[in-house]
């Protein structure tokens, strides 16, 4: 789930596109709305689909139960004594593994169909399918997985294109990414911000490449920087007075690449975490998300210093994450040890078991 994505349209036409699925999220506003941003040969695309319906499952020998329970738990939900028309149930074409006969019962809000499923279970009810999400349903229903062509009314917004309640189907496309890699680094104590560094590459691009290290240091620092013939210091380098000016000159370079992806070592628990306590504390929006959204974070119910990241138009890819799912085992899976054990190298830093005393040492030397 996500927040409401602001619109500045400027101009309105019907086409026919192709594009690969990035992000997908739902909201309730007032009724249930799914939001798909792609990545495209024009640049980055989000369908607005609203008015959808979610959706489970009962046997039919059990719906005048289930209606019984929905009209009471939807009108506390509400604070209403009339709920007919949030929800509805009718016969469907379909048997459980059972060969029984089922109904399906639609939902205007997500949020109520949790509701309604927490209720049925607490009598002994477990409805079907209650617990795919819509954004993953509709998409299922259409076989798309990944490409799909779209068409529709499209509307210029600002940075990126929008297509309201499209027709999409299944369809053969290769995407080009923009690819960020990310990293930070920070005391080992004080929360205090050292650094940014971003490189940013094409998928089918060889030939670009951005990079940029946003770095504190004294503006004298910034000046011999951008005078190559007094000092050996890269162009990509540049250095601020405070953390304020340095999230500020991130945020605007970010916006102005505008990555599909974003990857780095721990770089959701760690560098993309980080970065949201620091905004905060200045009091800046971390709007990392297309359209100028923010990050949606979600804490785990198992782990509280584990945090999953909903960031719309981009996928975040955290390579310990990538690397467990893909079965691989480490003894450690500390950069320094899996470099050295994939790669044969670690990090130039020395001494890894004190790396945050050397990184002040050095910045502050």
């Amino acid at each position: 789930m996500t927040r409401t994505i602001p619109t500045t349209a400027t101009t309105t036409t019907t086409t026919v596109t192709k594009g690969f699925l990035l992000t997908r999220q739902w909201i309730d506003r007032p009724a249930l709305t799914l939001h798909y941003w792609l990545t495209t040969d024009e640049g980055p695309l989000l369908l607005d689909i609203a008015n959808q319906d979610s959706v489970f499952f009962v046997c039919s020998t059990n719906i005048e139960k289930t209606r019984h329970v929905l009209n009471s738990c939807v009108g506390k939900a509400l604070n209403s004594q009339n709920p007919s028309g949030l929800w509805y149930d009718k016969t469907v074409a379909l048997k459980n593994f059972n060969h029984q006969p089922m109904h399906a019962v639609y939902f205007k809000k997500q949020t109520l169909l949790y509701r309604a499923r927490r209720e049925l279970r607490t009598i002994g009810l477990a409805p079907l399918e209650a617990d795919i999400n819509p954004t993953d349903r509709f998409l299922m229903e259409r076989f798309v997985t990944g490409a799909m062509q779209v068409q529709g009314k499209l509307v210029q917004e600002q940075g990126y294109r929008r297509i309201q309640n499209p027709k999409i189907q299944r369809a053969e496309y290769v995407p080009s990414y923009t690819v960020v890699s990310l990293d930070i680094e920070t005391s080992m104590i004080g929360e205090q911000l050292y650094s940014i560094a971003v490189l940013a590459k094409q998928t089918k691009n060889a030939a670009y490449c951005e990079r940029y290290v946003f770095m504190i240091g004294s503006s004298d620092d910034n000046q011999v920087t951008n005078n190559q013939s007094k000092t050996h210091h890269p162009s990509y380098l540049f250095y601020f007075n405070d953390e304020l000016s340095l999230m500020t000159a991130f945020l605007q370079r970010f916006s102005q690449i505008d990555p599909d992806i974003i990857i780095g070592w721990a770089v959701i628990n760690f560098d993309l975490r980080f970065l949201q306590r620091k905004a905060e504390h200045l009091r800046l929006r971390l709007s990392l998300g297309r359209a100028n959204t923010e990050c949606d974070w979600r804490q785990s119910r198992d782990n509280k210093e584990h945090y999953t990241l909903t960031l719309p138009g981009r996928l975040v890819l955290d390579g310990i994450d990538t690397l467990k799912s893909a079965t691989y085992n480490f003894e450690s899976f500390s950069l320094q040890h899996v470099s050295g054990e994939l790669l044969n190298r670690g990090k130039l830093i020395h001494n890894v078991d004190a790396r945050g005393e050397e990184i002040t040492t050095l910045i502050l030397s």
